[in-house]
């Protein structure tokens, strides 16, 4: 959904800011999402999942010379979005952010953040199934998708001409 999202709005080179660890499949789904979308990806980290690596990964993103940011998670995205206002990006109009996650800080921020949100109750059903699945011997390995959409707000915009 963000690709598509950054593709309408003429976006090519992007940064994802990677705050899991090499087991988990985000960053891969990002990867694979992105390249199917034609678009360039700079691909940062693995870092923490924390805000302060937002304001670390913002320098590296002016540098990338990147028009668009897809964060881990909001947290993530706002320690971009503090950071980018400090050196004097605007975004959207310079940088484009997206976080994921849809926490309550990602609609009053400024600019307010796009994300994906995933449903934490559909998130914590699955899981429990699967815990009471594995406790019960079933269902090993068993891989479950969640449902997301993309919520857009205004730290996302057209590149600049």
């Amino acid at each position: 959904m963000a690709a598509e999202h950054l593709k309408a709005y003429g976006h090519t080179r992007c940064v994802f800011i990677n705050g899991s660890r090499p087991e988990h499949s985000r960053g891969k789904s990002i990867r694979e999402a992105f390249e199917a979308h034609d678009l360039s990806l700079v691909e940062l980290g693995p870092y923490e999942p924390r805000f302060e690596t937002g304001l670390h990964a913002a320098t590296l993103v002016t540098s990338a010379d990147a028009t668009a940011v897809l964060a881990h998670n909001d947290l993530v995205a706002l320690g971009v979005l503090h950071q980018l206002a400090k050196l004097g990006v605007d975004v959207p109009r310079d940088v484009s952010v997206i976080g994921i996650d849809d926490t309550l800080l990602a609609e009053t921020a400024t600019p307010s953040l796009t994300t994906i949100r995933i449903s934490a109750e559909e998130l914590a059903t699955r899981a429990t199934d699967l815990l009471l699945d594995a406790i019960g011997g079933r269902g090993g390995g068993r891989v479950v998708e969640i449902g997301s959409r993309l919520i857009p707000r205004s730290s996302t915009g057209p590149v600049r001409g």
